[in-house]
């Protein structure tokens, strides 16, 4: 392995941490992460999302590498119309959550609020997934096509993907301790940073959709 295969790894592997600050991204991510409840699911929860990022990677980028072929450009705006409708959503749901979780008792919010670590794991996972090719997660196929064979251009993928899910793990940690920490200690404070998260995540949505529709 030559030092500029190694050199342009090490570069997708700063790009996937990178990429993981992405606005949408840790939007989403913080949504999601302030209703796990406790540190372990935020950062499963942030590992999932960086997984789902990477296999959507995957799936389109070996195959236009192999084909030569760029980006098809009604793909990519309907990639990222599914990412601003899908932050919509996920603010959506986690107000509503929020503002019952206000109301009701500690049984009835169990119940409430997503109960198991699969139901976490996989709506992370799916949101990656639609994250994948959206924004800079299409640069990362860009990239790609520079790269002298298949073996490198997976190699590459994988790395970024790494990187992605590193980043995106150690992001969801540092958003899930203050949510558990003042869930544990001052339920009021939880609640209003719930329903802050879930009002920023449904305005940076539609102004996602704006800009993706009409500029």
């Amino acid at each position: 392995m030559g030092w500029e295969l190694l050199t342009t790894l090490g570069v997708g592997l700063l790009l996937g941490l990178r990429h993981a600050l992405d606005p949408d991204h840790f939007i989403a991510v913080s949504t999601i992460a302030s209703r796990t409840g406790n540190m372990w699911k935020a950062t499963v929860s942030g590992m999932y999302w960086g997984m789902g990022h990477t296999l959507t990677l995957l799936i389109v980028g070996i195959p236009l590498f192999v084909m030569k072929m760029a980006m098809p450009e009604p793909v990519q705006l309907s990639m990222e119309i599914a990412v601003g409708t899908m932050l919509v959503l996920l603010g959506w749901t986690s107000l509503q959550a929020f503002r019952k979780k206000g109301s009701q008792s500690k049984v009835e919010m169990q119940e409430t609020l997503p109960s198991t670590q699969r139901k976490f794991r996989l709506r992370s996972f799916l949101v990656g997934m639609v994250h994948g090719m959206a924004g800079s997660g299409a640069m990362a196929v860009m990239v790609m096509a520079s790269m002298h064979s298949i073996v490198e251009a997976l190699l590459y993928l994988v790395v970024f993907g790494l990187g992605t899910v590193a980043g995106m793990s150690l992001f969801a940690v540092l958003i899930g301790f203050p949510f558990t920490y003042a869930g544990r200690h001052f339920a009021r404070v939880e609640r209003g940073m719930g329903i802050t998260a879930g009002a920023v995540s449904i305005l940076f949505g539609c102004y996602y959709l704006q800009d993706t529709l009409f500029l």
